[in-house]
């Protein structure tokens, strides 16, 4: 059975071998099989460079956001380095503050422990660091010293002990046993505002005192950052 077309002056069913509308007499115009192909080849040529250009421009993207991201990595990692490496001070001193809910007064204390420790004999056996202790109670300050375990050995005038600051000459000091009796803890006698000037000022501190049935023994300390205002 032929294959029809429609006449596009009448619209009539015409065969599409014909070169002429047997009802109006108009020709009919036949499309090339040739001509069909060249206009499938252009056609697929066009589609297949626009599926490609797509294709490539995709990685060009990736590649662009990769390159872009990796120096806000870099920067990242040399500011981390940076704050690592920044120096930081560290202070051998310790600060504490007790309140007086009924009396309404703020005591104030600044604690610094010995470098090193002593092994005093039965019953103080055992490593014993010395503590140099300064209190505010709101009424002046106060300089202490006390061991960890042990005694000092004083009488009832006192003792003394000798302070180095740093590399200056050795300084005597006088000291006092606390009122209570306890014999692990002496208090500056005179000039504790002077001596704390001289921990504020000083970064080393030996300081040598007498202990019960002990040869006089010496204790080092890292002074360096005390911070008191009181």
């Amino acid at each position: 059975m032929a294959k029809l077309t429609t006449c596009k002056d009448c619209g009539h069913q015409v065969s599409k071998n014909a070169t002429q509308c047997p009802n109006c007499g108009a020709k009919i115009k036949r499309s090339s099989p040739i001509l069909n192909i060249i206009v499938g080849i252009i056609l697929f040529s066009i589609v297949w460079a626009m599926v490609k250009s797509c294709s490539s421009e995709t990685p060009t993207q990736s590649t662009t956001t990769q390159n872009t991201a990796q120096p806000l990595t870099d920067n990242a990692s040399v500011a981390q380095a940076t704050a690592t490496e920044k120096p930081t001070t560290a202070s051998n001193w310790r600060y504490d503050s007790d309140v007086d809910k009924m009396r309404g007064n703020t005591s104030y204390f600044a604690d610094a422990t010995s470098l090193n420790s002593a092994n005093f004999q039965f019953p103080y056996q055992g490593e014993s660091h010395l503590h140099i202790i300064i209190r505010n109670k709101g009424d002046g300050n106060d300089v202490m010293f006390s061991i960890d375990k042990g005694q000092f050995h004083c009488n009832y005038d006192g003792c003394e002990i000798s302070v180095k600051f740093d590399n200056e000459a050795v300084k005597t000091y006088t000291v006092n046993e606390a009122d209570a009796g306890k014999n692990d803890v002496v208090f500056l006698a005179s000039g504790k505002d002077a001596f704390i000037k001289k921990l504020k000022t000083s970064k080393k501190v030996i300081i040598e005192a007498p202990f019960f049935q002990e040869p006089r023994t010496q204790f080092d300390f890292d002074t360096a950052g005390l911070e008191w205002k009181h």
